[in-house]
């Protein structure tokens, strides 16, 4: 009598409150207790739903109010792949590299340069992606890090107070601070790039990187305190390599195919602004948004490039420098 009279009890809870009823939740609650439950869960997910179509629906727009260039724009397969410039370290030693602004084109579909920031070797022009630091397995080398970014960020309106917390909060009167992480790196902390570990322009500092650690392929971006998204975004990546000569595999391969892929979405203005994505992920708890979509996909920073491969074995290095993507890739047999 009383495993069926507490049947009754569950089914007929479940079909008073069919949305909530689930066996984990069900406890000797009130009749009250399980309809607040239920509706806070339902305006919860309601909210979240709705702030998701929102930001879907919402048009990408500059700073200026244009909107930014859909998909279509795009030129596909007309503009070939641009290979990063190489800083060969695998003889060890040490290199200068400068972060500052330059314009960027991104192919055939836009004919205006966007203004970003990148990655150079010192007394060149710094690049979107930053050159391919290429190392050897436990040869050590040194960093020295060059903050030469001049004004207010690129993407300042976006830039939140509320985020900014020493030593960034001296933010815009001390300039865009900068600090470089190179992902996966087995460094000592003093050289890992650590968010606070800021060099504010006209500064530098100077990174130690043992590569005692197996063949690999790495990022390295921008990684400072209140605006990583926003750095990362404008454009400081790119892809850091330890090579293994005992390595057959790396013996066999020629050193003109052995490709980095660094992989982003975009969005720009028909004027070539960078834009960032300006609604919140919950508006009812941040006013600034953590992470963007873009409108189209880009390789090494050029939307949807062909390269030409030579007819021998190759490697491609994937690296996703995107802001919030996920790349669930594919190879396609091609005849």
């Amino acid at each position: 009598f009383r495993q069926k009279k507490k049947a009754q009890s569950k089914k007929r809870d479940s079909l008073e409150y069919p949305f909530c009823y689930r066996k984990v939740w069900y406890t000797k609650k009130s009749k009250n207790e399980m309809t607040l439950l239920c509706l806070a869960l339902v305006a919860t997910i309601v909210s979240n739903v709705l702030v998701v179509e929102a930001y879907k629906r919402a048009p990408y727009k500059g700073s200026d109010g244009s909107e930014g260039v859909e998909f279509t724009a795009w030129e596909p397969y007309v503009t070939e792949l641009k290979i990063p410039a190489v800083a060969d370290l695998r003889k060890g030693g040490s290199v200068d590299m400068s972060i500052g602004k330059h314009d960027h084109f991104w192919g055939a579909g836009m004919d205006l340069p966007t203004p970003m920031y990148g990655y150079g070797v010192q007394g060149e022009a710094p690049t979107y992606p930053g050159p391919t630091i290429l190392t050897s397995k436990d040869v050590p080398i040194n960093i020295t890090w060059h903050n030469d970014i001049t004004g207010l960020h690129l993407l300042n309106r976006h830039i939140a107070p509320a985020l900014l917390i020493p030593p960034t909060d001296c933010y815009p009167k001390c300039g865009v601070p900068t600090i470089t992480h190179v992902h996966g790196m087995e460094v000592p902390a003093e050289s890992d790039g650590v968010p606070y570990q800021v060099v504010l322009p006209g500064e530098a500092r100077t990174d130690s990187y043992s590569n005692a650690q197996m063949s690999s392929t790495h990022v390295y971006h921008d990684h400072t305190m209140g605006i990583t998204r926003l750095n990362q975004w404008a454009g400081l990546v790119g892809a850091y390599i330890i090579e293994d000569g005992d390595s057959l595999f790396e013996t066999a391969l020629s050193a003109s195919c052995d490709i980095p892929l660094v992989m982003r979405d975009v969005m720009v203005t028909e004027g070539g602004d960078l834009i960032y994505a300006s609604t919140p992920c919950s508006p009812a708890i941040t006013t600034w948004a953590p992470e963007a979509y873009g409108a189209a996909n880009a390789v090494n920073g050029i939307v949807m490039p062909f390269v030409n491969i030579p007819q021998q074995q190759c490697r491609l290095r994937l690296v996703n420098g995107a802001n919030s993507r996920n790349y669930p890739l594919d190879r396609k047999s091609v005849v």
